[in-house]
């Protein structure tokens, strides 16, 4: 689906029309059957050890504990997330297989590709977000560097000397340093690799000037002293690294990118089946010891309803369809 300015009203009114689904399904009296009574499956769209990987299998765990029924994290990556979320579309609305993801297969693909092989909006359901987190910009240790004001500065010096690398087109990091070649003024050379890890090894080798690093790779890597952090690009300060400023502090105005983490079911899953797997979700998120989990691996709980978490998909949606439009981000 491709979100393009003369398609933004009808894709709104789609969305309102999928909210008022979610909002009026199945009567809360009606009698549901037991549920699970057999293993769960949650479908991850990433690689094993990746962040999305990371939030599944804390999640997974912690619902298996309260469902007394195993939940089995099955990693489907490719296609920025297409691959995974496509196989959740086609799978039975029964709330036996599920979607952990970030943004990208629910927002930026939309933006971004041509065609998908499933609809994000009329094929999942979503459920609650799950938690969030910010990139790091880093810069490798020799840099001489020291602060996003003083990379901007060395950037603006010479336009078109300094590479940004990416995990991908369209993913995280890429959205990031679209955002701040367009915020700061500058003309960073993006560079895709196939992944993340090759993304920060390439950062590591001086191969690339910046990168927009996952919270706990690049705390670890500073901590070793093979990069550093100069801002981070939430618009507050985050909480695993407090001495770290925000994009704005540092000097961008209006630089505001986080990755989400959300939990998602197959479109025609049961409005009071959703409403139940919510209603866990969220007594999950609230427990202090998982909240204390998930900082410790770089993350923030963030839950909410059905009905807010598509109309946050929509609005990341047409925020991300601008950002791509004006940074003129063609897909691969």
């Amino acid at each position: 689906m491709n979100i393009q300015p003369r398609n933004i009203g009808q894709f709104l009114i789609r969305t309102a029309a999928l909210a008022l689904a979610l909002a009026s399904g199945s009567p809360a009296h009606t009698q549901q059957p037991a549920f699970p009574l057999k293993p769960v499956r949650i479908i991850v769209p990433a690689a094993p050890g990746g962040p999305a990987d990371t939030v599944a299998r804390l999640v997974g765990q912690k619902l298996s504990e309260e469902w007394g029924q195993p939940v089995i994290v099955d990693n489907r990556p490719g296609a920025a997330g297409s691959i995974g979320a496509s196989a959740v579309a086609k799978a039975p609305p029964d709330g036996y297989t599920l979607l952990i993801t970030n943004s990208a297969p629910l927002v930026v693909n939309a933006a971004l590709m041509g065609s998908l092989p499933y609809d994000p909006v009329k094929d999942l359901a979503p459920i609650s977000r799950l938690c969030w987190s910010p990139n790091v910009m880093v810069v490798p240790a020799a840099s001489t560097a020291d602060s996003v004001k003083s990379f901007v500065a060395m950037a603006k010096a010479s336009p078109g000397k300094f590479n940004v690398g990416t995990p991908g087109n369209g993913t995280l990091p890429h959205m990031a340093a679209a955002m701040l070649n367009n915020l700061a003024g500058i003309d960073l050379v993006v560079v895709p690799y196939r992944g993340g890890p090759q993304a920060t090894n390439a950062l590591l080798a001086n191969e690339t000037a910046v990168y927009f690093e996952a919270v706990g790779v690049a705390l670890a890597q500073a901590k070793a002293g093979r990069m550093k952090m100069l801002g981070v690009t939430s618009a507050e300060r985050f909480r695993a690294l407090p001495d770290v400023p925000t994009m704005l502090e540092a000097g961008v105005p209006g630089f505001d990118m986080v990755a989400w983490y959300g939990l998602v079911a197959p479109s025609g899953t049961p409005k009071a089946l959703i409403d139940q797997i919510n209603a866990m979700t969220q007594k999950i998120l609230n427990n202090p010891q998982f909240k204390s989990q998930l900082v410790a691996a770089g993350f923030e709980a963030q839950g909410n309803t059905p009905e807010v978490f598509v109309a946050d998909i929509a609005a990341e949606t047409l925020r991300m369809a601008r950002l791509i439009k004006t940074a003129g981000i063609k897909p691969e």
